[in-house]
């Protein structure tokens, strides 16, 4: 296991025990993520701190793609959250 994959399951911990929703929610979501991956890259295989990055940098660009959607279509509101969300993500690109 990566030590990404470490680090979103600790950071998952922590949000649930400080009740912080907004991230508890994003990282459920990536985590999920993980989880797909991996079933479809099979049992045997290892997931590395490269694979995290290009799962979380691609949920990135959907935030941001779903942000701009909803700042046309007046939704400032939505919009807002898709980038707070895309911020949460942002941290695991690093």
């Amino acid at each position: 296991m990566s030590a990404l994959t470490d680090r979103v399951s600790c950071d998952l911990k922590n949000a649930m025990k400080e009740h912080r929703e907004l991230e508890l929610s994003v990282l459920r979501m990536l985590k999920s993520e993980i989880q797909k991956f991996l079933a479809d890259r099979g049992a045997d295989y290892c997931i590395t701190d490269d694979d995290v990055v290009t799962l979380a940098s691609r949920m990135v660009k959907q935030r941001r793609e779903a942000a701009e959607q909803y700042q046309a279509a007046g939704a400032a509101d939505r919009a807002r959250s898709e980038l707070d969300e895309s911020k949460i993500l942002q941290s695991y690109l690093k």
